[in-house]
């Protein structure tokens, strides 16, 4: 339902290179001529909001492609995008069809920089795979074609001609996660995505071919020789639920750039491996106590219970310790103590309207910390 032109720009100087992208949305071109025309408008609309997201993204980084132009003329929707020098991410594997490990690791930082940023700007890909990444001259990876784009062509006409909607399921099979194949996409969606390429670099099997075990995981470790730190990283992307992947693509890049001992560099990327190796785990937080000539005293607290509607089952007083810090300007910072206590995170399963990120639900235990009495604004 739609055609992709490379096209010459004649009104720039030097008459650059672009790409035009024309959809033709079949459902809207399926109803009689005097019934298009409120079809057509509220897609124009729709996606006229999608493409000034779009366009923001590509001001936000020179691996996304900038969009010039949207319009529409006869029912036919027009994208003028920018073109990218390169070749695309399969070609790459046609000359070296199974990658390193230090070659995927340096591929998910890049692609997980970029993706960052789109996350950043709450726009999800859909359809991140090998053919819409392009490996540019300077070494880095573009990431286009994004699936909010294609939703212009398999738009859904309801009833009334004036209401249009998109419930199309997009991306590519394979590399697709199961809630984005029932229409519900997320973050956590293009990390799969990234995870699923990933694997396909290091074992050189397309995903389609690659068994699964009964939880829909990907069977791939005995295909590839890599550490086990990279194996979990992959294996935490590429999980079935998206509430077990990471979050998204910044909660990612940071699991990697904690497990290689990653620092900030000048570099394409701005992520290069540090000298000491192995990496060095994280440090803990310290524990600092007040000093001794600060006096705890009692402070009157009441804990409050409620149910899962919100609504207070009991009230409790009870005493906590409060302190007194006394900042430059003898600015008074009262410190309280919250107590140490469990709850629930997370929806359960059988709550009405429940996304895929509110689960699962689990029993947290928080340890008792202190906290300043009264909001800082200044």
């Amino acid at each position: 339902f739609g055609e992709t032109y490379l096209a010459v720009d004649q009104d720039w100087p030097n008459q650059p290179q672009r790409v035009v992208k024309r959809f033709l949305p079949p459902a809207i071109l399926a109803l009689p001529l005097d019934q298009r025309g409120p079809s057509l408008l509220k897609a124009k609309q729709w996606f006229n909001d999608e493409f000034h997201k779009l366009r923001e993204l590509g001001k936000k980084s020179s691996q996304i492609p900038t969009l010039f132009a949207f319009f529409e003329e006869r029912g036919e929707f027009y994208l003028v995008l920018e073109f990218f020098e390169g070749r695309v991410l399969a070609e790459e594997w046609v000359r070296a069809p199974v990658w390193s490990e230090n070659q995927v690791v340096s591929f998910l930082v890049d692609v997980l920089s970029v993706l960052a940023k789109v996350h950043q700007a709450g726009v999800v890909h859909r359809d991140i795979k090998p053919p819409n990444l392009i490996c540019l001259p300077d070494g880095r990876l573009a990431l286009i074609d994004f699936g909010a784009v294609k939703e212009v062509s398999a738009v859904q006409v309801a009833d009334r001609p004036q209401i249009v909607t998109s419930t199309a399921a997009i991306g590519t099979p394979g590399y697709r996660p199961p809630e984005q194949a029932q229409g519900q996409p997320c973050y956590a969606s293009d990390i799969y995505a990234v995870g699923v390429t990933a694997i396909e670099a290091l074992t050189g099997v397309r995903p389609g071919a690659l068994p699964h075990n009964d939880r829909l995981e990907i069977q791939w470790r005995d295909r590839a020789n890599v550490s086990d730190r990279l194996a979990e990283i992959l294996t935490i992307m590429t999980r079935c639920l998206p509430a077990e992947r990471y979050r998204d693509a910044e909660v990612a890049l940071g699991a990697i750039v904690a497990a290689y001992g990653l620092v900030e560099k000048a570099s394409p990327t701005g992520l290069q491996r540090s000298a000491q190796s192995p990496a060095k785990p994280p440090a803990q937080p310290k524990r600092i106590d007040p000093p001794q000539d600060l006096r705890f005293r009692p402070f009157e607290v009441a804990v409050v219970r409620l149910d899962d509607r919100g609504r207070e089952i009991s009230v409790t007083p009870t005493t906590c310790q409060k302190f007194v810090l006394i900042l430059p300007g003898n600015v008074p910072l009262e410190m309280v103590q919250i107590p140490a206590g469990k709850f629930l995170m997370g929806s359960p399963n059988k709550e009405a309207k429940r996304d895929y990120n509110e689960g699962p639900q689990q029993e947290v235990t928080v340890p008792g910390f202190f906290m300043g009495r009264y909001p800082v604004t200044q």
